[in-house]
């Protein structure tokens, strides 16, 4: 069998302050990397030049750049999930993918260790039910981030084409949680390998917690499950955090906004309680 390959793709817009730093990242993993794909778009700080002078090297053995001109939004979102779309559909294009082989999301402010994608392709290799799978994010203070430990992250996230090509890319507010949940709804295992780390700032930082009460809403989960994420952040202290997740999730379910029509996400989402309280039981007993 051949051996899986795998391949990147990376949204950026005016991040010349990051980008040298990233590179030297990738070029230094301890696993080779088939493919870099870079869409820019917009960018104003010198990150054209940048992408255009990149060349080959270390660890990236090829480098595939996309410019991009439109003014839509690039916050978290549905422009955000149309980029990584459209850069998806870019990689099928340019290279001719096999089941096996391995194709992720590395955005412009993530900065993995060096034997980051070594551990993630091996845990791909160890399990052939796992589809998707990331690392544990720490802030540049070395502080780990608080995000539930089921969590795939959504800015360094790698799949198994095999399971990209059932599940497809769900455009869509929330799209991380969408294909996760997409993915283990049509029985994909997704898992987080704790022993793989980036840095980067806060994904989703700029959004806020009012949008992700909001993709909670888009998805399918109830008003109750919500509410107990919502009280959990204020009793460790978070209070904001969860004040405005639930509000986000309030306001959209009096405005009566749209939800997905996904059936699998909508039922996946709407048990997603009865299964927590089903696996604390199983813990405790």
């Amino acid at each position: 069998m051949t051996a899986a390959r795998l391949y990147l793709l990376t949204p950026l817009r005016d991040e010349a302050g990051r980008f040298t730093r990233l590179c030297q990242a990738l070029a230094a993993q301890s696993l080779a990397i088939e493919g870099w794909f870079l869409i820019e778009n917009n960018s104003c700080d010198g990150t054209v030049e940048l992408c255009d002078q990149l060349q080959p090297q270390g660890a990236i053995k090829h480098i595939y750049v996309r410019h991009e001109r439109d003014s839509m939004s690039y916050e978290l979102g549905l422009s955000y999930a149309q980029r990584i779309a459209r850069g998806l559909c870019w990689v099928r294009e340019t290279v001719e993918l096999t089941p096996q082989d391995i194709v992720g999301i590395l955005d412009a402010d993530v900065i993995p260790a060096v034997e980051y994608y070594q551990v993630l392709m091996h845990a791909f290799e160890k399990y052939p039910a796992l589809g998707l799978t990331s690392g544990v994010a720490y802030h540049e203070n070395g502080k780990r981030m608080a995000y539930a430990p089921e969590w795939v992250m959504g800015n360094c996230r790698l799949w198994r084409v095999a399971c990209l090509d059932q599940t497809g890319y769900i455009i869509g507010p929330g799209a991380d949680a969408l294909c996760q949940i997409k993915a283990e709804a049509m029985g994909w295992c997704t898992a987080v390998q704790r022993n793989a780390i980036v840095t980067c700032r806060p994904p989703g930082a700029r959004a806020g917690y009012a949008y992700y009460g909001y993709t909670a809403y888009y998805r399918g989960e109830t008003i109750g499950y919500v509410f107990i994420r919502a009280l959990y952040n204020i009793l460790i202290g978070r209070f904001g955090c969860g004040l405005f997740l639930f509000c986000g999730y309030l306001n959209a379910f009096v405005r009566r906004c749209k939800k997905t029509q996904d059936v699998d996400i909508i039922n996946y989402s709407r048990a997603k309680l009865v299964r927590k309280i089903g696996r604390f039981l199983k813990r405790i007993s």
